[in-house]
């Protein structure tokens, strides 16, 4: 009798894991009973109804009150808390700075004037932002706030406990009580997290799964109301961050399942050193991407790469510079943008064209048009929308860049590799274990990136060997340890363990 496997999917859109899981599933689904629950209809539904695979849309509180906001909203007493905080502190001589440098920051600092606070900086953990500047303030290193002499410290998190801990025992007064709620809405939404976890225990005790599989971070409450009904679990995380630095609600709860999982899977070795403080080693499994190599051969043999270019308007003299992935700060496609420009302004001949696929129309992608209109280089650039075939667009590519401040894996990385692409890569987070320096492609600093990128470009164009060897070496590596049949065959070792 096959073993029943209820995989958790917090989507069914097309993106790095879940696109993943479908590949999964496709190999898994002839040895086990799938059955699948996404809180939304996307486009990867279609194949999952296809092929017979039971697929459960339904949204639940405990999933949504955790879900990612494209936009911040602050509540009506978060804003007249943050108005007193500034009349408070106008023209005062308080040095006052902001631990955090993410999305409330950027929204506080937009809708706000602090021109006449003394605001010293915003600290954080991230190394991609040292340097930057955010609503015109300086973001500067967690470590660096003791040579700053700092007053007060306004935590923008809705999560600041953890963060408080820093500076215990330092002298400096901490306001962390801004951006939380009040304590009676902070009750009601918790009642309701508990209630409404009532009506996922019962579907799943409706499938009676013999396995509980999770497939990202924010479904936590999964191990809650499976391990109530006794099931194994398994948990995937794909997420590349401090789970302490996770706004999920309740927290407490959040930071307690961990230990109730039976088994846990990550991409990556950088990925599973950030849980470890809450995932013991004994159940760490480290399972990289797998490609189907097999279905990429057969679409070289059957894509016409003149046809594409064609199709493109690209000169078929141009070399093609390729980038995958959503357009968002954390992917730095602007970094790419301005080497391709310095690039272009630096060519006689300008026979360069650059690819970016995963153009999502955001204010991010708004300023990288708006960077390439002005430079005059618009038939230069292609920004591609987000699609379900990026491979149409590594078959024309002669070189491969990937301007991550942070990647878990980096899926793209290993399409590039199978395409035979030499890569250019940010030497951040799990790219180092993809790529290795000078070998399987080359590695770059986050600081001054586009010109580290302008630079690798023009040495890998002027080296034709030099961009032979590392996208064979690269391709070797692929084949010896991302494919989907190593993959899969992980994943079954670790469901049947």
């Amino acid at each position: 009798m096959k073993k029943k496997v209820f995989f958790i999917s917090q989507n069914t859109d097309v993106s790095g894991s879940q696109l993943n899981l479908k590949n999964i599933i496709s190999f898994l689904k002839d040895d086990y009973d799938i059955f699948l629950w996404s809180p939304t209809d996307g486009e990867l539904a279609k194949y999952y109804r296809e092929n017979n695979i039971p697929l459960y849309v339904k949204d639940f509180f405990v999933d949504s009150t955790n879900r990612f906001k494209e936009e911040i909203e602050f509540s009506q007493e978060t804003e007249k808390q943050i108005k007193r905080f500034i009349k408070k502190y106008r023209s005062s001589n308080k040095k006052i700075a902001i631990r955090c440098a993410g999305r409330i920051t950027e929204k506080l600092l937009e809708e706000y004037d602090f021109s006449e606070v003394n605001l010293i900086g915003l600290f954080d953990g991230n190394p991609a932002l040292f340097g930057k500047e955010i609503g015109g303030v300086p973001v500067y290193s967690k470590d660096e706030i003791d040579k700053f002499d700092i007053d007060i410290l306004v935590i923008a998190h809705k999560q600041p406990k953890h963060l408080r801990e820093e500076f215990k025992g330092k002298k400096i007064k901490i306001i962390d009580d801004l951006f939380i709620g009040s304590r009676t809405s902070r009750v009601l939404r918790l009642l309701r997290f508990y209630t409404d976890l009532i009506e996922p225990i019962k579907l799943i005790a409706k499938i009676n799964p013999d396995i509980v599989f999770i497939n990202n971070l924010r479904c936590f409450w999964v191990v809650i109301a499976g391990k109530l009904l006794g099931k194994k679990v398994i948990w995937a995380i794909h997420e590349c961050f401090s789970p302490r630095t996770f706004q999920a609600f309740p927290q407490n709860v959040f930071l307690s399942s961990f230990r109730f999982v039976d088994r846990f899977i990550f991409p990556s070795r950088i990925t599973a050193e950030m849980f470890k403080e809450f995932v013991p080693e004994n159940k760490v499994n480290i399972i990289g991407n797998g490609l189907n190599i097999s279905d990429i051969e057969k679409y070289k043999q059957n894509i016409s790469i003149v046809d594409v270019k064609n199709e493109l308007g690209i000169p078929l003299d141009h070399k093609i510079i390729c980038n995958v992935g959503i357009t968002d700060s954390v992917k730095g496609q602007i970094h790419l943008v301005k080497a391709g420009i310095n690039l272009l302004k630096k060519s006689p001949d300008k026979n360069f064209s650059f690819i970016l696929v995963g153009a999502k129309e955001n204010l991010y992608l708004a300023n990288i048009r708006s960077m390439i209109n002005e430079a005059g280089f618009m038939n230069h650039f292609h920004l591609i929308p987000v699609t379900r075939d990026p491979f149409k667009y590594l078959s024309i590519s002669d070189i491969y860049v990937c301007s991550s401040m942070q990647e878990s894996f980096g899926i793209a990385l290993i399409e590039a590799m199978a395409f035979n692409i030499p890569i250019i890569a940010t030497d951040t987070y799990a790219i180092p274990e993809l790529i290795s320096h000078n070998e399987t492609g080359m590695l770059i600093p986050l600081k001054n990136m586009e010109i580290h990128i302008e630079n690798e470009i023009n040495n890998l164009v002027n080296n034709p060997e030099k961009m032979k060897i590392l996208a064979e070496n690269a391709h070797r590596k692929l084949l010896s340890q991302y494919t989907i049949e190593i993959e899969v065959a992980k994943y079954k070792k670790v469901i049947e363990g």
